[in-house]
């Protein structure tokens, strides 16, 4: 006990320079540690066990565990905890305006009881780890650390944009576990998430409220196959061809009710080109955000604007798939070239037309094409992920068109000669409508055969000598489309 209390009649001097407690572990059992403004605390080599009080206002630098079983405080002013090993919070801990700096190698932020530090700073090597929720009131200093609050909730409650500070840092996080920001503006909060897990990869999301109303959002990113953790990437709407397989992102909001402009960071170079954010929503499935592509070097990103749902919390960026139109069906003449040029919707990799005959160059997009006969392409685009889509077109190949023979008089007389008036050549009529009139404008004859032969007369009776107008609907070999012919015939004896 006498130890004890001349520990705390020492560190309680106001000018302290350097003081080293070299011991088996610094333990004060009902007695009050006080170390003031200017004065600095070094346990050597050992632990502190807090079973009482302990008032920092000062410097305390502890080689191994801080064990904190009852109160420590930040001395109502700005105390620093330099603690070398893990962080153990069993009772109150008020932090005042402190700051707790974490300097060793692997650390846990662990205990019984939650932590609210004021200013939280990680430096040294390895991973600090959470085993339970922490809060950090002004600024989380990653620098270039680790911070895994794993299958547990680290919120930054300083609603300041800038409240977290960082190198080459980053936040990881397991399952449910979250980096969660408060947010009282209408600015974009960056939540450095990553993950060291297989794949080292540091992938933030930016969240921009569309108030200052008081928001809580959080984010994890997610290093592994949404399919792994329930959201089934091959369950998607049509449009999407396909799901990062890589990792996606779990965002919250736990508090308020804005919109917000969620901004997910990828590296085109390792992840790959995607087109829009997609999120695990409705039925449930895999449906896209519309999302609008930009820019924040090094990292490209995509933009869900004014996004509201927050019922489901995967996002991932996806892949849609393309489109086409080969082109319309077209009837040419056969000898002649046509060139295609087929409408793409999306980005591919590699097309194939097939079959590749009759083209002048089957390896471009718009190859000139001059069948021999009718033939049917199909054109086939693959982004490379099993995104494929095809399209048809049908070149209809006809002879050069023949011009119908159709007599200007004939004579009915019965000689054997021209007796009959009919078309030369019916064998170029595929379909034919044939009306005759008389002077009058009275129809004395129709047909729908190509084959027809009129004699000149109307209802049994021979028809008088003279002009008779006729006009036809016509339908040639190899046309797809009718045309209309007229012209005058004579009868004569």
């Amino acid at each position: 006990m006498k130890y004890l209390l001349r520990i705390i009649i020492l560190i309680t001097i106001f000018f302290i320079v350097h003081f080293r407690i070299f011991a088996q572990a610094l333990v004060n059992n009902f007695a009050k540690i006080y170390i003031k403004q200017g004065a600095q605390v070094y346990v050597k080599t050992n632990s502190v066990s807090n079973n009482d009080l302990i008032d920092n206002a000062g410097e305390l630098t502890i080689e191994l565990d801080f064990i904190n079983n009852d109160t420590a405080t930040g001395g109502g002013a700005q105390g620093i905890y330099y603690v070398q090993r893990d962080w153990i919070n069993n009772g109150v801990f008020i932090a005042d305006q402190s700051e707790v700096r974490l300097y060793g190698a692997d650390q846990l932020i662990s205990g019984s009881a939650v932590t609210a530090f004021y200013d939280l700073t990680l430096t040294g090597s390895g991973i600090k780890r959470q085993t339970i929720n922490s809060e950090t009131m002004h600024t989380l200093a990653l620098n270039d650390r680790e911070l895994a609050t794993d299958d547990f909730e680290m919120l930054v409650s300083n609603t300041d944009v800038a409240a977290i500070t960082r190198s080459t840092g980053f936040v990881s996080s397991i399952n449910t576990g979250r980096l969660s920001r408060k947010t009282d503006a209408a600015s974009a909060y960056l939540f450095p998430t990553g993950s060291s897990d297989g794949t080292l990869r540091y992938r933030p999301v930016s969240i921009k409220p569309a108030s200052p109303a008081p928001n809580t959002y959080g984010v994890r990113l997610a290093n592994v196959d949404a399919t792994t953790e329930a959201f089934d990437r091959s369950i998607k709407e049509d449009e999407i061809c396909e799901v990062n397989p890589l990792w996606y992102h779990r965002i919250y909001r736990s508090a308020g009710n804005d919109p917000a402009d969620v901004e997910i960071f990828y590296e085109p170079s390792s992840d790959g080109d995607w087109q829009d954010i997609g999120h695990w929503q409705t039925f449930p499935h895999w449906e896209r955000t519309n999302a609008i592509a930009s820019a924040n070097a090094p990292f490209s990103t995509y933009i869900a604007s004014g996004w509201n749902d927050f019922s489901y919390s995967p996002f991932a960026l996806v892949r849609l798939k393309p489109s086409i139109n080969a082109g319309n069906d077209t009837t040419i003449i056969r000898g002649t070239s046509l060139q295609l040029n087929p409408t793409v919707t999306g980005t591919f990799n590699t097309f194939l037309w097939s079959p590749d005959i009759y083209l002048d160059n089957p390896l471009v997009l718009n190859p000139i094409a001059t069948p021999d006969s009718t033939i049917t392409y199909t054109l086939t685009i693959d982004n490379g992920t099993l995104c494929k889509a095809d399209d048809n077109i049908t070149l209809i190949v006809v002879m050069k068109p023949t011009e119908i023979a159709i007599p200007q008089a004939f004579s009915p007389n019965g000689d054997g000669v021209n007796d009959f008036f009919m078309i030369m050549n019916p064998e170029v009529i595929e379909e034919i409508h044939f009306k005759i009139f008389n002077r009058w404008g009275e129809l004395v004859f129709q047909t729908t055969d190509k084959n027809f032969r009129w004699d000149g007369t109307y209802k049994g009776s021979e028809q008088n000598l003279g002009v008779f107008a006729w006009v036809a609907q016509v339908r040639k070999v190899g046309n797809i489309s009718n045309e209309v012919i007229s012209g005058n015939v004579t009868l004569v004896k």
